[in-house]
């Protein structure tokens, strides 16, 4: 019986959300001060939420195709 692991990709996209919520902490800190910078900081979480959204998906990609091959 052959095995599949996702979880290398979903501790990534947890990895992900943990920098993300980093990027929002940062972005708050600037609020009201640099607005530039919390703008930064804000795209960066959305680049790095976008990222884990990706990774997510393709383990559920992976998941789908290795249950369709083993009920074939």
């Amino acid at each position: 019986m052959t095995s599949i692991s996702v979880r290398p990709a979903l501790n990534a996209a947890r990895n992900d959300m943990g920098a993300a919520g980093h990027c929002l902490t940062v972005s708050d800190a600037f609020e009201g001060r640099d607005v530039t910078r919390s703008v930064r900081a804000l795209i960066d979480a959305e680049a790095v939420l976008t990222r884990a959204v990706m990774r997510i998906r393709e383990a559920r990609a992976t998941l789908r195709t290795f249950n369709g091959a083993s009920n074939a």
